[in-house]
């Protein structure tokens, strides 16, 4: 679609990187496949539009610069975008609880779901507990 119509694929893809941790009860696609989930960091309730639109700001604001006539829109992709993901890849590493800049806007963490062997129904406790153990790990 990217091909046919430029301005559409790239709105669309821009589209789908803004919304997709919203989608499917704080699931994107990937995070489907790996089996985690986006969580309001509090409440422990999926991610929402909204959150998923503020926790992917760093990526999609820099994206909407391809919408542009080339080669003006990749340079400031470019400038944009590799300072922000430069800024992603410290907090990662350098926040005590492994937060992205996404996740400190909207508020929100990826976790883990609880292992197959248990019945259990999860709560809020349950989910604290695999975020404490999926902390370390990069979202």
């Amino acid at each position: 679609l990217c091909v046919l119509v430029p301005p559409a694929g790239t709105l669309l893809g821009i589209l789908y990187l803004a919304m997709s941790d919203g989608l499917f009860d704080g699931t994107s696609a990937g995070k489907r496949l790996t089996r985690l989930r986006v969580v309001h960091r509090i409440t422990f309730t999926p991610c929402t539009f909204k959150e998923s639109v503020l926790r992917n700001l760093p990526f999609s604001v820099p994206a909407t610069f391809l919408l542009l006539p080339p080669p003006v829109g990749a340079v400031l992709t470019t400038i944009v975008g590799l300072p922000l993901v430069a800024l992603e890849i410290y907090l990662l590493y350098t926040d005590p609880e492994g937060y992205r800049l996404g996740d400190v806007l909207a508020d929100t963490t990826v976790v883990a779901p609880l292992p197959p062997k248990q019945e259990e129904p999860v709560t809020s406790s349950a989910l604290r507990n695999m975020r404490r153990h999926t902390a370390a790990e990069p979202s």
